[in-house]
């Protein structure tokens, strides 16, 4: 039995501790696809105000979604939770994540 693998039967994708252990493609990968669904799903001004909120305070942010993690992978199949919260743990990612979103929003009529 595999103990890495949540009620839906997906293995976590990695194991990954630090923002240094994930690729740089992986960490751009997911920068790109949550801004993506933000804009997608029209959230851009709630999402920006809400990153300009707490960006004094993502890394405490990224603590708790980390503190989480068992729950989530419990219930939803995220294989790139870990990575996810690692990276917008990180000031610099999170920042790219904003800018980001406001690219996109700018291309969506």
């Amino acid at each position: 039995m595999n103990l890495f693998k949540n009620l839906f039967g997906d293995e976590i994708r990695s194991n990954a501790v630090s923002i240094d252990e994930i690729p740089e493609q992986v960490k751009e990968e997911i920068i790109n696809k949550i801004a993506k669904e933000i804009v997608d799903r029209r959230l851009t001004v709630p999402a920006l105000l809400f990153g300009e909120t707490i960006k004094p305070i993502n890394r405490i942010a990224g603590q708790v979604s980390i503190f989480f993690e068992p729950f989530v992978q419990t219930i939803f199949p995220i294989k790139y939770y870990r990575e996810a919260t690692i990276v917008l743990s990180d000031r610099v990612y999170f920042e790219k994540l904003l800018t980001k979103i406001e690219e996109l929003s700018q291309k969506t009529p």
